[in-house]
């Protein structure tokens, strides 16, 4: 039994920081309350850190209903709590600790593959500005969209056989047309779709593919972020009357 990707989540630091305004506890009383050092609980408020199966369920043990932690509900104390109980008489802490796993693997995952995306435009300062001047990560994020809504329509499958090898097939067989990615507002080249190939085949594997897939709503609305304004409003045009 696994948990979908939702297409929006709250970050687990600020998860963090609620429970502990809601508990009305000082970080070294929170810290004491579900047994971690204060240098654990000020390294998930600042989201330095992720928590692990075993702090989820020091979290949940202490009453923080599951809804809060893996649905983004309103309210880290309610009535879901009890539920959460019967569900672990039912179906035993087991199989309730293999769901919870997966859904912090999806989540890892998740993020690992937005920092890859954050590479594409570069981390340092100077890459960064070199990228504002030459335009190399922006336009690379604009073709990954586009290739992302192209994916959308593909009829790849998670369960597909050699998944990496069909989904970088797609990507090299993409159908390039330098012009066509002036209806986004940039001049992409086909350089930029040999580098985007050379970026899939060395920093995704076939884990990275099928989160992907699994959670392309989400992943294109974070590349779309990542966007100068501009761009970001050219794409949601063409989306709303072209696409």
């Amino acid at each position: 039994m696994k948990i979908n990707s939702q297409e929006e989540h709250m970050d687990f630091s600020e998860k963090f920081s609620i429970i502990q305004k809601e508990l009305k506890l000082s970080q070294k009383d929170f810290a004491a309350k579900i047994e971690l050092s204060p240098n654990a609980i000020s390294q998930y408020l600042t989201g330095k850190r992720k928590p692990d199966i075993h702090t989820v369920q020091k979290l949940i043990d202490i009453g923080v209903s599951p809804l809060f932690l893996f649905a983004d509900a309103q309210t880290p104390f309610d009535a879901t709590y009890d539920k959460f109980v019967e569900a672990r008489l039912k179906y035993g802490d087991e199989e309730l600790t293999e769901i919870i796993e997966n859904y912090l693997l999806s989540k890892n995952i998740l993020t690992t593959i937005k920092e890859k995306i954050e590479r594409l435009k570069g981390q340092t300062f100077f890459e960064k500005l070199s990228n504002i001047m030459s335009g190399d990560g922006e336009r690379m994020l604009v073709l990954l969209y586009s290739f992302f809504l192209h994916l959308e329509k593909s009829d790849i499958k998670i369960s597909t056989e050699n998944l990496n090898l069909k989904f970088y097939e797609l990507l090299e067989n993409y159908e390039f047309n330098p012009k066509e990615t002036l209806k986004f507002g940039v001049l992409v080249r086909r350089t930029d779709l040999d580098k985007l190939i050379t970026w899939a085949k060395s920093d995704l594997d076939s884990v990275s593919i099928i989160e992907i897939i699994s959670s392309l709503p989400e992943l294109k609305k974070y590349v779309k972020d990542q966007l100068y304004k501009i761009d970001s409003y050219a794409i949601s045009i063409v989306e709303k009357y072209f696409l």
